[in-house]
């Protein structure tokens, strides 16, 4: 081997070891940076020389070493599982936010226990049973009534405005998916750019492209592929999200609860003239692999509008079927199966979700509890009006007032 075919071999290595330090430097240097991924030399031989042929082989010199490629070292099967499980995460921690938020609000982890009004409200009627003729057991049934309306009233105004809460948090993921895909679709045609020579990887910028789909991820249920021109194309609920094209933003429409007055607004595709981005009734299981996003976790402990004890489906009793009718079979038959769809109903909807579940089902509690006390209290009766017609009324004045047009109580006797 000649001297200067000596000389140019020793040289390569040296530029070759000279490149892997700089790379090291520079995993060194953004060891703090978030998203970074640690990139790695990878060597190759550089060109031959040939200076012999034989029956057996080629003669032939190595001149040295060469940088083939700085490898990106990231995971691609292990991004996937990451952003899924990140995604499931995310998911149940926000219905897991709404269940603790609706304890505190009912006082059951700090403060006054709902309960405790209950059981006041309870005692003093006791004490109003034991002495009905004791002024002071009167007067303390009238302020435990007072309290317990109060604390009704209080109750069901704050779930009203966690829910209003939770449904800026739904407005301010849907901002924020969009501004993810609008990144993802730029920093796309940058990669694209830098790496169109095939000479080298833009290693940074895809680490902020990896990083926009983790937080993507996290946010609703992806999926991405990379084509040959390092373009990333991202699938959201199954539809067109990032495209080579350009981006088809979400936009937030009215929920189909619009006909019960709702303001509340869901994530819906205009490139589908409307139609919903989730499916809120189907069951959502780890098998179906249908709990994956913050997003849909909130749309979940949010529902669509708010509820009340008119919600909850009640099963027919037999005071509700009619007697000596020839259809009284067929009556009752029709009348449980309305029953079980708007069980299956109510639970697909309202009994789905977080606060409005909580919502109803509490209304429900203080409107039973006010309605009993009242029968009660103040029973109502029929009166002859001496012209032909019957009026209900109630034989004395009601200690509660229920309005239900509001599902909200108050309290109107003092006598």
């Amino acid at each position: 081997m000649s001297l200067m075919t000596s000389m140019w071999t020793g040289v390569s290595g040296l530029k070759a070891q000279q490149n892997a330090i700089n790379v090291t430097s520079h995993n060194l240097a953004n060891i703090y940076t978030e998203g970074y991924v640690r990139q790695q030399v990878s060597m190759a031989d550089g060109m031959y020389q040939k200076y012999g042929l034989t029956q057996v082989n080629m003669n032939q010199i190595g001149l040295g070493v060469v940088s083939a490629e700085t490898r990106h070292l990231r995971d691609l099967l292990l991004d996937r599982a990451y952003r899924e499980e990140g995604g499931r995460q995310t998911f149940y921690k926000a219905r897991y936010e709404a269940s603790e938020e609706v304890q505190d609000i009912f006082g059951e982890t700090e403060g006054v226990q709902f309960q405790a009004t209950i059981n006041d409200l309870w005692n003093s009627m006791n004490e109003v049973a034991k002495t009905p003729d004791s002024l002071v057991a009167r007067s303390a049934l009238v302020m435990s009534a007072q309290a317990f309306i109060g604390r009704a009233n209080s109750i069901y105004q704050e779930l009203i405005d966690y829910q209003k809460k939770v449904d800026q948090k739904v407005t301010d993921c849907v901002d924020r998916i969009n501004e993810l895909a609008d990144k993802i679709y730029y920093l796309n045609r940058e990669i694209a750019v830098v790496e169109a020579a095939k000479i080298e990887t833009a290693a940074d910028l895809r680490d902020q492209r990896d990083m926009a789909l983790d937080e993507l991820g996290n946010l609703i249920k992806i999926a991405y592929e990379e084509d040959d021109n390092g373009y990333v194309t991202v699938r959201a609920e199954g539809q067109e999200f990032v495209t080579v094209a350009g981006v088809w933003h979400m936009e937030l429409g009215q929920l189909e609860g619009a006909e019960q007055d709702s303001q509340y607004l869901s994530p819906v595709w205009p490139q589908l003239d409307g139609a919903p981005v989730f499916n809120l009734k189907e069951a959502i299981t780890p098998q179906k692999n249908n709990d994956i996003g913050e997003l849909k976790g909130y749309l979940l402990a949010r529902g669509g509008y708010v509820a009340d004890y008119t919600d909850i489906p009640v099963k027919p009793e037999r005071a509700d079927y009619p007697e000596g009718d020839a259809g009284t079979a067929q009556f009752r038959l029709d009348l449980e199966n309305y029953y079980e769809v708007e069980a299956v109903d109510y639970n697909k909807t309202v009994g789905n979700t977080v606060v409005m579940k909580s919502q109803a089902m509490f209304d429900q509690l203080v409107n039973r509890v006010v309605t009993l006390i009242n029968d009660i209290l103040s029973p109502m009766t029929t009166i002859d009006t001496g012209a032909g017609l019957t009026l209900t009324v109630p034989e004395g004045e009601n200690i509660f007032n229920v309005d239900g047009a509001s599902a909200m109580y108050s309290f109107t006797s003092s006598q």
